[in-house]
């Protein structure tokens, strides 16, 4: 199996965290999540992750320092 970088959002503030709801007819629909999604090729985890919260959102974001990293085999 290829193995698909992704990257998620996680944006605090006053103690609550913003959680976005998988849309019917998608993979695992009706879960929460953090805002985000795959990287494209051809760029970086930042790039990727300024790009899907603008789309998901319509927000401009400053991606700060990485928080955790996992790896997941579905």
């Amino acid at each position: 199996m290829t193995p698909i970088a992704v990257v998620a959002a996680v944006i605090e503030r006053e103690d609550a965290f913003l959680l976005t709801l998988r849309p019917d007819g998608t993979h695992l629909s009706g879960h929460w999540e953090f805002p985000g999604g795959k990287v494209h090729d051809s760029e970086t985890h930042s790039e990727a992750l300024r790009r899907e919260i603008f789309e998901e959102l319509d927000a401009v974001a400053d991606v700060g320092e990485l928080l955790h990293t996992v790896i997941h085999a579905y």
